[in-house]
Order: C-alpha cells, then structure tokens, then sequence
C-alpha cells in the first residue's frame, strides 16, 4: 500500500513550523555573534586587529557593539 502525501494544507503547516524554527535559530545565532564580538572587545581586541582576523568589517563590529546599551553592559561585566 502507497502512502499519499501530506495535504496541500498539511504542507503548509509544516513549512510554516520549519520557517518558525529556522529564525529562531538564526535569531539565537545572532546573539551569540553579538556576545562573542562584545567579549572580544572586553577582552581588549582592537577593532581593526578584530575585523583583520574574522573578516568582519570594522563598522559592522562597531554598530553591533553600539547596540548594547550601558545596562546591558553592566550586567555582562558583572559575575553570574
């Protein structure tokens, strides 16, 4: 016995599911960046030695740690 393929409906749900999931994860991605750029700069990285090493361009690492504000700096330097 063949089995019939999911609905046109069923399809489009699940391709909406897989949509959801795939910008979560592009959103979780994009958080890890943002943290892994500010605690190089934290660490003393220069921007130019930064964007030389990853081939990020150095506006790019500048606007992304312009995005922090001063509290969300502050509870980044503070221990967990």
């Amino acid at each position: 016995m063949s089995e019939s393929s999911p609905s046109p409906l069923k399809q489009i749900m699940i391709a909406a599911a897989d949509l959801e999931q795939a910008e979560f994860e592009r959103d979780r991605l994009a958080l890890l960046y943002r943290d892994l750029v500010l605690a190089a700069f934290a660490a003393g990285e220069e921007p130019g030695t930064l964007s030389e090493a990853t081939g990020i361009p150095e506006a790019e690492l500048l606007r992304i740690a312009a995005l922090v504000t001063p509290a969300e700096r502050s509870r980044e330097a503070s221990p967990r």
